[in-house]
């Protein structure tokens, strides 16, 4: 059972006493988080240690080849407490596959702008050092001759912070970490274990990707709830009316 965000109006005594009787009736077995900064992970945790609640081995977060903000402060946070990270949109939401002008123009798929999640996306891509990335990202593929999706998928598996993703061993006091993802077609899911199988890239490929991480870095959000406040607090997205909270 996640708690997909912080609720800033339900207070955590309240929000927590709740999911405590939610387990205790056997409705779920394992209680995690999603989208919560190290310090309010921090927070709840030891709140719901001081009274003897069913605590977080799970936390669902954002990350993938050109966003690591993760790895600063809340991946060693979560370590520290023993509790498990699966990524969630290893490729960017499409981001490393689509063109520019898809992105850009914001008019269908992913990054389409006429419902949330397209406006959510945009916001956090749509910055000039991501466009430069993405640039570099097209060349990488091209010179590697691999496809631009297996280079981000076979990075979050070999190459990340994640453990227990590829053949890395699991660790001994946690379940081990993973990336969620899903497949329109049988033949896709088939494309990404056969890219699995293939292993690491090679040292050079990594070091390209390496150096698109740290060109676009100051970019970068934390996940997909809080890059979305803080592009609205910056003025770079305008949320219509029609999809305002009333």
């Amino acid at each position: 059972y996640y708690l997909h965000a912080p609720d800033p109006v339900t207070p955590l005594e309240e929000t927590y006493a709740a999911i405590q009787k939610l387990y205790e009736s056997g409705t779920f077995e394992r209680f995690g988080l999603s989208n919560f900064t190290a310090p309010e992970v921090e927070r709840l945790y030891e709140y719901g240690k001081s009274k003897g609640y069913v605590l977080p081995t799970l936390y669902q977060g954002f990350y993938n080849a050109l966003s690591r903000r993760c790895e600063l402060e809340l991946l060693p946070t979560l370590r520290r407490l023993g509790i498990d990270f699966y990524a969630y949109s290893p490729l960017g939401a499409s981001f490393f596959m689509v063109s520019a002008d898809e992105i850009r123009e914001g008019k269908k798929g992913r990054f389409d702008t006429s419902d949330v999640e397209g406006l959510v996306y945009q916001a956090l891509y749509y910055q000039p050092a991501y466009m430069k990335a993405h640039e570099a990202w097209g060349q990488l593929a091209q010179r590697s001759g691999l496809a631009r999706a297996e280079l981000a998928w076979r990075w979050i598996l070999y190459h990340s912070a994640l453990t227990g993703t590829g053949d890395a061993a699991e660790s001994k006091t946690r379940r081990g970490d993973g990336v969620i993802t899903s497949a329109d077609t049988a033949g896709q899911l088939e494309e990404l274990m056969l890219w699995r199988a293939k292993g690491p890239l090679a040292e050079w490929i990594v070091a390209d990707i390496d150096d698109m991480w740290h060109s676009c870095s100051s970019e970068a959000s934390l996940d997909c709830v809080n890059g979305w406040f803080e592009a609205v607090k910056q003025g770079r997205v305008v949320v219509p009316a029609h999809m305002q909270y009333k």
